[in-house]
């Protein structure tokens, strides 16, 4: 998309159909499929007729307990982060240092706010899928009841703003994402853009991107119902479901629900000109 043109719905769900069925990501997609089966052994076994009433099928579990060792001691260790100094100079060097250590304290938070190691999941879908994909998001809105410098001292200030970031949450996050719900643009030095489907129950949707307010302002369980995303025709739910397209490119980010932008959208990507999605 060029920096100076905003993308537009049609413009989008037209380069997911199209992308969808490319060769390289149609084999990629065919491939993680059948293995998805093996691993969880949901395979049919091709028995001739003639043999269906005199043997009895066994499926063995050889892929699956292979592929959850493989990645079982691909991150035996922990992942070590390493930080490059600028330059040989010594506060460059502990420069580095400090910031390896930074990243490393915040990896394992986003790990423990998200309630599984996502490391390890992402080298289990590796190993199953070909392709891993990690997602990582700035949350500003985790510091929004950040003390406010009022009238008060700073000697007041700086004790509320301690107080504050002992218990406050970190305000980045990251989860694994199916690689069946990705597709990127691939580009001459890197990803162009990526682009994310996700079937949600349709309630979900509604109150995430204020389409429908809940009765009296107040959340329900149906409202929240749902926060993981499918891929395309995964979904198993009761509720209607609902689809959400995010794309996001070294300029623009969008959300589209069921087919229309949503408000305030397409904006600047905050990132820029990064993505925040890593495969």
């Amino acid at each position: 998309m060029a920096a100076d043109s905003k993308p537009t719905a049609e413009d989008i769900l037209a380069l997911y159909e199209l992308k969808k069925s490319d060769g390289d990501e149609s084999r990629l997609r065919d491939l993680a499929s059948q293995i998805r089966l093996l691993t969880r052994m949901e395979h049919v076994v091709d028995v001739p007729d003639e043999y269906k009433q005199i043997s009895k099928v066994i499926k063995l579990p050889h892929l699956r307990d292979t592929w959850q060792r493989t990645a079982s001691a691909m991150l035996s260790k922990q992942p070590v982060v390493h930080v490059d100094p600028r330059n040989a100079e010594d506060d460059a060097r502990r420069a580095a240092n400090v910031a390896e250590k930074w990243d490393t304290q915040v990896m394992e938070q986003m790990a423990r706010s998200l309630g599984e190691d996502a490391l390890m999941e992402s080298a289990k879908e590796l190993i199953r899928d070909g392709e891993s994909v990690l997602k990582v998001v700035h949350k500003p809105d985790a510091w929004a009841n950040f003390p406010k410098r009022g009238s008060s001292d700073a000697s007041d200030y700086n004790k509320k703003a301690e107080r504050y970031l002992k218990g406050a949450p970190l305000p980045f996050a990251w989860r694994t994402v199916d690689r069946l719900s990705m597709l990127f643009g691939d580009g001459e030095y890197g990803d162009d853009w990526a682009l994310e489907y996700g079937e949600y129950p349709k309630p979900y949707l509604k109150k995430r991107y204020g389409l429908a307010v809940a009765t009296n302002g107040a959340l329900t369980p149906w409202d929240t119902l749902g926060g993981s995303p499918k891929p395309e025709g995964l979904l198993s739910t009761s509720a209607s479901r609902a689809v959400k397209v995010e794309y996001v490119d070294s300029d623009w980010h969008c959300v589209i629900v069921d087919g229309s932008m949503v408000k305030g959208y397409p904006k600047r990507n905050p990132y820029t000109p990064h993505l925040n999605y890593f495969r």
